[in-house]
């Protein structure tokens, strides 16, 4: 990583465009899927933003990552996780995983729901998540992604 720390911050409006091209560009580099249906789908919005725990990680004046956990009706889940792709295999993950769970603990949040393409699944299982299932994608027809459960730790030692 650089040496310069980076900075967790609340994401703002002003960084939809920004955020959604980190987005479609790391979906495209992992699933080599259709962007535009992707898109269509999963693009963030302003009022996702106001209404959601959504926060990016910046390096300098780049963004280098983008996370947001949604809760409904007791239950989180961990809706979007991505890292800039030039900073892939850098630290920046599990930087950026470590504030997943600050965020949690901060919010008394005891655990996360994720589902993900199978591809990043081992990820999530090294930060200590476990996979419980498998649901039908909603992008890709007829593939299968992975749902995940994650218990946060009571502090940041665990």
């Amino acid at each position: 990583m650089e040496s310069a720390q980076p900075l967790r911050r609340r994401a703002q409006p002003g960084e939809l465009a920004a955020i959604n091209a980190l987005i479609a560009e790391s979906e495209q580099f992992v699933t080599g899927c259709d962007i535009d249906e992707f898109l269509g789908r999963y693009a963030v919005n302003s009022e996702q933003l106001k209404s959601s725990q959504s926060y990016v990680l910046a390096a300098s004046d780049q963004l280098a990552g983008f996370f947001m956990i949604v809760t409904a009706g007791g239950d989180a889940e961990l809706e979007y996780f991505y890292v800039e792709r030039s900073l892939i295999g850098q630290g920046f993950g599990r930087l950026m995983w470590r504030h997943v769970e600050e965020v949690c603990r901060d919010n008394a949040i005891p655990r996360l729901s994720i589902v993900c393409g199978q591809s990043v699944t081992p990820f999530y299982v090294r930060m200590g998540a476990r996979r419980i299932g498998d649901k039908e994608s909603l992008v890709y027809s007829g593939e299968t992604v992975d749902v995940l459960r994650f218990d946060v730790p009571a502090d940041a030692a665990s």
